[in-house]
């Protein structure tokens, strides 16, 4: 969460950046380039500070997790060490994670290779998969007689596929022999210069306060969990399992979100509202459809999930009590995630993130 709210704030550096450059390309070329040049400049910045200012604070809560959260009450000792040993082991994709995030930023802004970069996702996604059971489960069925790590072969198997990510993504931006101007034009090498304590302080002035509106947006499942720890394991378990369910289908029902705002954010500045109400309507619609949906399939079925998910009776008869809260709360963050989204494309903030943390705090925690 640190790292995807310092990545909002490169995208807005970036974005002021780019577009100061492509409005002084016609009347000062010379000033066009320098503005040019800061893109991949506030691109390094953003690869480096958050990792030297951050790190620190990642190393240290997820190498004591255990401590952390047996101090919270919602662990107990073999449960407390399974989970210290899996966040310690998960520090390895914390760097090549930040480095993925900042180069796709980076294409983004410039408009290069998007469509490459989500291919390279999608490819990595299958491969993620592939060495996870082979990590976890040993690779028996591909006639190698080895048993596997077990629940500690999921973070390697991360740190793996994430660092083959990231070294795809840097050859296909700056190992290509064919030439591309888009970089060219963005990209001046790596420098020490660009790392100053003006472009620091204003960086983490603007990145800090997405981190901690990033923290507070997402600390809800993880509060989730720990509040159901406070009544039980069997309670704590169900409701990693509720969650699971809920980040799962989660993309399914707002794939199409950005392409509405996209539209709707076109529709206003043209000023044509009726068109701007009408594609909201639409996709608000088809939020809900789908939501309800998912729903309707998931209700009756929650204890075989559970059962699936190797969890024993007990947590599936817990799951299935979660069911209806459970339900009602993923078609609740559907419906504002699409008002967030209208909110964003009227420049109303403020309201937006208040839509936000309802949607989060009030619909979840409640």
């Amino acid at each position: 969460v640190l790292v995807v709210g310092n990545m909002n704030a490169l995208n807005l550096l970036c974005l002021d950046a780019h577009d100061v450059a492509m409005e002084e390309e016609e009347e000062e070329p010379e000033m066009a380039a320098t503005s040019y040049r800061q893109v991949g400049e506030w691109v390094q910045v953003g690869m480096v500070l958050p990792l030297l200012v951050f790190s620190p604070v990642i190393v240290g809560l997820w190498s004591s997790s255990g401590v952390v959260l047996g101090m919270l009450g919602a662990c107990t000792g073999e449960v407390c060490d399974i989970a210290e040993a899996f966040s310690t082991a998960s520090l390895g994709w914390v760097v090549p994670f930040t480095l993925i995030q900042a180069i796709s930023v980076y294409l983004e802004v410039i408009q290069v290779h998007v469509w490459h970069v989500s291919a390279i996702s999608v490819a990595f996604c299958f491969i993620g998969i592939f060495l996870n059971i082979v990590l976890v489960f040993g690779s028996s069925f591909l006639g190698i007689p080895w048993r596997g790590l077990g629940y500690r072969g999921i973070p390697v198997a991360t740190s793996i596929t994430q660092w083959l990510q990231l070294m795809v993504l840097s050859l296909l931006v700056w190992g290509r022999t064919t030439y591309i101007p888009a970089v060219a034009r963005s990209w001046g090498g790596w420098s020490g210069s660009n790392l100053t304590w003006a472009r620091a302080k204003h960086f983490l002035g603007l990145g800090v306060p997405m981190c901690v509106w990033d923290l507070i947006d997402y600390w809800v499942p993880g509060l989730l969990v720990l509040l159901a720890a406070t009544h039980g394991a069997a309670e704590a378990a169900a409701a990693g399992v509720v969650l699971s369910l809920v980040v799962l289908f989660q993309p399914i029902v707002l794939s199409f979100k950005y392409s509405m705002f996209a539209r709707i954010n076109a529709h206003f500045e043209a000023g044509v509202l009726n068109r701007a109400r009408d594609t909201y309507t639409v996709g608000l619609c088809s939020s809900l459809i789908l939501s309800v949906t998912i729903t309707l399939l998931l209700w009756p079925n929650m204890a075989w999930v559970a059962q699936i998910m190797g969890c024993s009776p007990q947590v599936a008869l817990v799951t299935r009590k979660m069911a209806l809260p459970a339900t009602a709360y993923f078609i609740f963050y559907c419906f504002n995630a699409y008002n967030f989204e209208l909110q964003n494309a009227k420049d109303e903030t403020m309201s937006a993130n208040v839509c936000s943390f309802v949607g989060r705090w009030v619909v979840g925690v409640g």
